[in-house]
């Protein structure tokens, strides 16, 4: 190394064969540890293939490393040493070149038996094979009150009504669940929730895309949303998007992402999960991406033009006939180019966008399904199988790659349709397990096991407050009654919603929403003041059953089916009622009972 530094540091010489293609030995490798001094290693080996054809053993030369390190160890001379039991992919470098291999390590767990848990379809198929290769046990099934309250908050992003717990949780119908399913996906409020997380992806926000902007391209979401468009015809109307920002409302897709490079960025994560800022100036330090990579994508874009219309605020966007991307490196115009396809030829005049989304929607796209229901799952799950969702590399792989295969094919057949994939996951007891943890799956967090119980993020917990006081909430320039979920931006400026990870629309991904929990979040929900008011109201939920004739028994039953679409417990009800028995008011002392509720883990968690 030193002495190439001294020498100037001279490229390559003309001629040189270039490394064309990295092996790895073996791909895949499962052991299985027999007692506590079993051998979990294996010795990896690198070749690399150069252009005249020769091959030379690059083992240890190579860089090493693995998706999950608690899992397994990898030495700089590439020895894989198993640390627990799991799964991990040990990805392999040299030069630009980077290929991965995948390593189970398996061990007996002391009290494993499969239980009788149902198969609802190829989700918990595929899941359970998963499960019993690692001897982890599933929970049970989560109850009628759990799931109901759990696909609201999941689909519509919001609690249900009393009047649906009541008759979901008296409905006698083994069939129930499936109706329930079938239902609630054609609801105006999946078409709000899913647009709203739609306009976090596409950072629909006045600073970006103006007010006008903001409720074009929240309006075209919604409409999507409403009439179930195919994904690829999602993806088609947004990428290669022409006209007024006005009439073709898509258009605002390049309001947000206003230059070359983020354009390229923004559509290779939100439709393929490919990261590729990182190879923009040099090649991809963690994937297979090279810096030609990245302008032979970016040469789709290469031609967008914008200019301004002949309203206010009006933006025409027009793929111009000419103009071309220069890769740096070589100074010569990038030729677009697909992943795991190569360089395409486009003719003179054509609008090279249209080449992109049809590649995109070709069936042996190796990314663009897999990445539409992958994102689904994180949604239903708080995870996906890739997770992060959007993060699709050789040293990521997924947690269960039959299962996304599947999914991705499902997909496919169905027409891209995203209804069909939701209510798929909805129907399989892999979606309707319990949350409750048990001594074989505490440990899990990537496989499915159980339900993954998190935080409501800010707009359903607000909407979720405002349900349970009876007092809906009031935003500036919005009707009355109007949801949380509804908004078609950010910038209402709403401290409860700031505290609880509302995004600022600043990037285009799922990671800016937290549902992280802090001690702000609690001083809201404890003494803030939005929840006071809906506390205090006169006309609020807790005012009208303490100005009832209903015994204690029944305000709090009222309470807690509102709250956790249940019944209290013998003991919650005991306790409950005692409390107000004890209040010289008996509205302060419903009221109490009520805070209470709305600062447990059961409200603020979806479970």
């Amino acid at each position: 190394m030193l002495s190439w530094i001294r020498q100037g540091c001279r490229d390559d010489p003309l001629g040189y064969a270039k490394c064309t293609k990295l092996e790895i030995f073996p791909r895949h490798r499962t052991l299985k540890r027999l007692g506590d001094d079993g051998d979990w290693t294996q010795q990896f080996v690198a070749l690399a293939h150069f252009a005249d054809g020769s091959v030379r053993n690059v083992t240890d030369l190579a860089r090493y490393g693995a998706s999950d390190e608690s899992c397994v160890h990898v030495d700089e001379r590439g020895l894989a040493t198993g640390l627990a039991k799991g799964e991990s992919a040990v990805t392999v470098q040299y030069l630009e070149h980077a290929e991965s291999a995948q390593m189970v390590f398996l061990e007996d767990v002391e009290g494993f038996a499969w239980n009788d848990t149902p198969e609802n379809n190829y989700i918990d198929r595929l899941t359970h094979e998963k499960l019993k290769m690692f001897q982890i046990l599933p929970s049970g099934q989560s109850t009628d009150g759990e799931f109901l309250r759990r696909i609201c908050l999941d689909v519509l992003g919001g609690l249900p009504t009393i009047d649906e717990t009541k008759r979901f949780l008296a409905d006698k119908d083994p069939k129930k669940r499936d109706k329930l399913i079938d239902e609630i996906v054609d609801r105006p409020e999946y078409t709000a929730y899913w647009a709203l997380r739609w306009g976090d992806l596409l950072r629909v926000k006045n600073k970006l895309l103006t007010p006008i902007g903001v409720y074009k391209m929240h309006e075209w979401l919604t409409e999507s949303f409403r009439r179930n468009q195919p994904y690829t015809e999602f993806a088609r109307d947004l990428i290669a998007a022409s006209g007024s920002t006005f009439e073709n409302l898509a258009t605002n897709y390049y309001r947000s992402s206003t230059d070359l490079d983020d354009r390229m960025q923004t559509t290779a994560l939100l439709f393929l999960g490919i990261r590729m800022q990182c190879a923009k100036c040099h090649n991809h330090p963690f994937d297979r991406w090279t810096q030609g990579n990245y302008y032979g994508i970016s040469a789709f874009f290469g031609r967008l033009k914008e200019k301004k219309g002949t309203r206010p605020e009006e933006t025409i966007v027009y793929a111009a006939q000419s103009g071309e991307v220069t890769n740096p490196k070589t100074g010569l115009p990038a030729k677009p180019w697909l992943p795991h396809f190569g360089e395409i030829d486009i003719a003179d005049g054509v609008d090279r966008r249209n080449a992109l989304v049809s590649w995109m929607g070709d069936p042996d796209n190796p990314y663009f399904a897999k990445m539409e229901v992958n994102r689904i799952v994180s949604y239903l799950f708080g995870r996906g199988i890739v997770e992060p969702a959007d993060d699709f590399r050789e040293s990521n792989p997924p947690s269960n790659g039959p299962l996304l295969e599947a999914l991705a094919k499902d997909f496919i057949d169905s027409g891209y349709d995203r209804k069909h994939i939701l209510k798929t996951i909805l129907r399989s007891s892999t979606y309707q397990r319990s949350s409750r943890l048990n001594p074989l799956n505490a440990a899990d967090d990537k496989y499915f096991s159980r339900y993954y119980a998190r935080r409501l993020t800010a707009e359903p917990l607000l909407d979720a407050v405002s349900v349970f006081t009876g007092v809906p909430e009031t935003f500036p320039g919005m009707p009355a009654s109007f949801l949380a979920i509804q908004l078609p931006s950010p910038d209402v400026n709403n401290s409860f919603l700031k505290s609880f990870g509302q995004p600022e629309r600043d990037l285009a991904c799922d990671c800016e929403r937290s549902t992280e929990f802090s001690l702000t979040q609690a001083l809201q929900m404890i003494n803030g003041d939005l929840v006071q008011r809906k506390l205090h109201d006169d006309k609020n939920l807790m005012r009208k059953l303490g100005d009832s004739e209903s015994p204690d028994d029944t305000v709090v039953r009222t309470l807690y089916l509102t709250a956790y679409a249940r019944h209290p417990t013998e003991t919650e009800l005991r306790e409950a009622t005692s409390h107000i028995a004890a209040q010289e008011n008996r509205l302060h002392g419903i009221e109490d009972v009520g805070w209470a509720i709305l600062n447990t883990k059961e409200f603020l968690f979806q479970h």
